[in-house]
């Protein structure tokens, strides 16, 4: 879908994004193509950061907050 032009950026009712979701699903191919796309891990509430966190998800907090490089 990002491919195609799918928006990363809005939340749910609830604030949370995609790819905080996928953060919480330990998807780390997807948590990689939002990022590419320019997802943002600090957007939403909780974001994809504090999800990762507050669930203690070490692999996701690393892709998460490591610079792509």
């Amino acid at each position: 879908m990002l491919a195609r032009g799918a928006d990363h950026g809005p939340t749910n009712d609830r604030g949370q994004t995609a790819l905080a979701a996928a953060t919480f699903r330990s998807s780390a191919d997807a948590v990689r193509a939002l990022l590419a796309a320019g997802a943002d891990p600090h957007h939403g509430n909780p974001s994809a950061v504090e999800t990762a966190r507050f669930f203690d998800l070490p692999e996701m907090l690393a892709l998460l907050t490591t610079p792509a490089g």
